[in-house]
């Protein structure tokens, strides 16, 4: 799995819990700070965040005497563009030093919780997208100008759509492009927030299964426990499917992603 997958519940139907839009921090430069004008100066800030002395001991077995060498590589290999911005999106620097400051305080540590992801791309978000305005095409958060507080919004059997979400009960219409159903809720054909079906019910773009399922082959079936094997995060109730061979779509669930000399979880780290 990618910690830098910037999307969003409303915008894939198998994308897992919401991870999207705030806006975020002023660069720093004109006060003195850190100027994070180019995107290759915020990589290596990001990258010099994530490199935390846990995360390096982990990732290469560390000792007192190669923390230093150790560190060294890890940013220059976390800084590289396609570890920074793996989606090539548009870069905007207005909103790093918010998004920074995120990876400084999950970074911390070696074992991440899917709260901490969640944490990440909605400090992020606004970092790296491109930046539709207000009616917008759009499959995904990223398309949308999220530092001004777009996101996509999908309606069942409707292209998504860049908008500022209204959020609407279940029950009440959602026929206006920015009606954004409330959690456990879809806009349906109809132009009304109804349930999310349930296990063993259709599901599509737009139409999200509930808490606890996944859609396979347009069916909301249920997601896997701790240790069962996987293809992608959705998979899972732990939020996590790690890679254990290095093998696109061969994964095992999992609640936490650590970080271990010995898997892939460190592998954009050195």
């Amino acid at each position: 799995m990618s910690l830098f997958n910037f999307q969003s519940r409303g915008t894939n139907v198998a994308i897992m819990g919401g991870l999207l839009a705030l806006g975020g921090g002023l660069i720093a430069g004109g006060c003195g700070g850190p100027d994070y004008t180019a995107l290759s100066d915020f990589c290596v800030a990001l990258a010099q965040a994530d490199c935390s002395q846990a995360v390096v001991q982990a990732c290469y077995g560390s000792t007192d005497a190669t923390i230093d060498d150790d560190t060294t590589s890890c940013i220059n290999a976390r800084s590289e563009l396609t570890n920074c911005d793996p989606g090539g999106l548009e870069y905007h620097a207005q909103y790093a030093d918010t998004c920074i400051s995120a990876h400084q305080q999950v970074y911390v540590n070696a074992v991440l919780q899917e709260s901490d992801v969640q944490a990440l791309q909605t400090a992020c978000l606004p970092v790296f997208n491109n930046n539709g305005q207000q009616g917008a095409s759009c499959t995904s958060d990223t398309d949308c100008d999220a530092g001004d507080g777009y996101s996509c919004i999908i309606h069942q059997g409707t292209p998504g759509k860049c908008e500022m979400p209204v959020s609407v009960m279940g029950g009440e219409t959602c026929t206006d492009p920015a009606a954004q159903c409330v959690d456990t809720f879809f806009c349906n054909t109809g132009g009304n927030c109804i349930a999310d079906p349930v296990n063993g019910s259709a599901c599509d773009v737009g139409v999200p299964c509930s808490d606890g399922l996944r859609c396979v082959s347009s069916v909301c079936k249920p997601q896997l426990g701790d240790g069962a094997a996987c293809s992608s995060d959705t998979d899972c109730t732990g939020g996590f499917c790690l890679t254990t061979s290095g093998v696109e779509g061969a994964g095992v669930c999992s609640a936490t992603y650590t970080f271990s000399i010995t898997s892939a979880s460190c592998n954009a780290f050195r």
